[in-house]
């Protein structure tokens, strides 16, 4: 019957455990869910700003790297005039076949390479002489007479200029010509120059290049390139193809995001944020890519690192509360139960607690006796080591003597505690040495009072204190209970004995 009503209260308290518990996981789960957004969002803002800082640091070494190539195709192309001018000025003459062949001074130059190849030796890259003919329909062409150009794994020569190119529209208006142009679909830093005879006339062209793909230091700044995990960087030419690429930007979908980027359009890959700058003195594309998975797999591992452990220990608290909270509430019903049959078995458990304190009260001699005779033979076998000369005994015994004091006078709480409970207290009245007495009690407290950081100090007359007839037992105690409470009750301080005759 008691069971019965108690169930419904059972049943309340155990849905608000659950309801308080899931209360804490939703909590718990929207706080991890927070920090999760900003940390994504702080990584993602980071990466971003890498990105673009590392994209410029390219965009400033493909422009440093066109000063410096610049400058050594303008100074090839200056030495190879002073070349030509050491040789003799330039002129054309009829050849066998009736074509016009470019000569300077009285040294023709068609099918020879040491100028070429003095130029190349000298300032690396690549150089080529062309010469100027006109077609039946009055139309102009220029042919290779002289290159180090290789095409199909030979000398270029009697390849023509393009007609239709950068380079061949400039030389049609009598104008020198410097810019990335593409040399049997390679891309070059090239420097194009009209050879003028005496009169003046434009005969040929002088022409110097280097391949832009062949800057290895570029290429392998760009390949070492790295952004998180899967982000790279890649340069497209002016075709829209990936010249350099980092080395985890070489797979077919990277390969195609950046060329999809390079030619302007928005790619279909929806997991990467991609960001472009153009080089416009070779029209060539700077692209940086960040893999947005990277973000979420780095912000997990991050808060993994931070809060994993964490969050397996707040758990598995959570798990024990949980399990705990069910006990509880389990028990409690079975509480309810017990209290009242508690209730009943208080009377008897107080006839019983009297009878027991009533017991002990009449125990208290046979008690002690065994006690004393534990510190009474301890006593005597200190003595019989100093006179042995066993001095080294004496701490160890001196301990026993202390712990024996010690358990007696805790036997002695119990037992007068129970004659007080009892209503019944019994003196054993002897004589003893006063002195003797305050120095043991000295002994038995000084580890307690060093426990606290506190110093003991006896102070007693410079005569002897003489002899005192009472109950020892219940005068050391009395000054044992008192000390030991002082030393409780104060920490780094001093807690003094004074003992003098009136």
């Amino acid at each position: 019957m008691r069971l019965s009503l108690l169930r419904p209260m059972h049943n309340r308290l155990r849905t608000k455990v659950i309801a308080w518990f899931a209360a804490v996981l939703a909590a718990i789960a929207i706080a991890g869910w927070i920090g999760y957004v900003q940390l994504s969002s702080h990584v993602e803002k980071q990466a971003r700003e890498q990105m673009r800082s590392r994209l410029n640091h390219i965009y400033d070494l493909i422009e440093a790297t066109h000063t410096t190539y610049t400058d050594r195709v303008t100074a090839s192309l200056d030495y190879l005039k002073s070349e030509v001018q050491r040789i003799g000025t330039p002129n054309l003459r009829p050849g066998a076949d009736g074509e016009a062949e470019l000569y300077f001074g009285n040294h023709a130059i068609g099918g020879t390479t040491q100028l070429v190849d003095r130029v190349k030796q000298l300032m690396d890259g690549t150089v080529s002489l062309f010469v100027r003919r006109e077609r039946p329909d009055g139309s102009v062409r220029y042919v290779r007479v002289s290159t180090n150009i290789l095409f199909a794994g030979q000398r270029a020569v009697g390849t023509e200029l393009e007609p239709d190119g950068k380079a061949a529209a400039a030389l049609a208006k009598g104008e020198s010509f410097h810019g990335v142009v593409d040399v049997f679909g390679k891309p070059y830093l090239t420097a194009y120059d009209p050879i003028l005879d005496a009169e003046g006339r434009v005969i040929g062209i002088y022409y110097v290049g280097y391949r832009l793909d062949s800057f290895h230091m570029l290429g392998g700044i760009v390949e070492q390139a790295r952004l998180l995990r899967e982000g790279f960087f890649a340069v497209a030419n002016a075709h829209d193809k990936v010249v350099f690429s980092s080395e985890s930007g070489r797979g077919t979908v990277e390969i195609e995001l950046a060329e999809q980027v390079a030619a302007g359009k928005e790619g279909e890959h929806a997991d990467w944020v991609t960001i472009r700058r153009t080089f416009e003195p070779w029209d060539y594309d700077i692209i940086g890519a960040l893999h947005l998975p990277d973000i979420h797999s780095i912000t997990t591992t991050i808060l993994w690192k931070v809060y994993g452990a964490g969050g397996v220990i707040l758990f598995a608290v959570l798990g024990a509360s949980f399990w705990l909270s069910r006990r509880l509430s389990d028990a409690l019903s079975e509480a309810e139960v017990a209290r009242k049959q508690a209730l009943e078995a208080r009377d008897a458990a107080e006839t019983a607690n009297r009878t027991k304190s009533a017991f002990l009260a009449n125990m208290s001699h046979e008690l002690r006796t065994p006690m004393n005779a534990i510190i009474g033979y301890s006593e005597m076998l200190m003595e019989e080591a100093e006179d042995g000369g066993q001095e080294e005994m004496l701490p160890d015994l001196g301990k026993i003597r202390s712990a024996g004091k010690h358990l007696l006078a805790l036997i002695n709480d119990v037992l007068d505690l129970s004659k007080i409970e009892a209503g019944k207290m019994t003196l054993y009245t002897e004589d003893f040495d006063i002195d003797t007495m305050l120095d043991e009690v000295a002994t038995t407290i000084r580890p307690l009072v060093d426990s606290n950081r506190n110093r003991f100090t006896l102070v007693k007359t410079p005569e002897p204190l003489g002899r005192m007839h009472s109950d020892l037992t219940k005068v050391r105690q009395t000054l044992f209970n008192l000390l030991s409470n002082a030393t409780k009750f104060t920490e780094d301080g001093e807690i003094r004995l004074s003992a003098e005759r009136r």
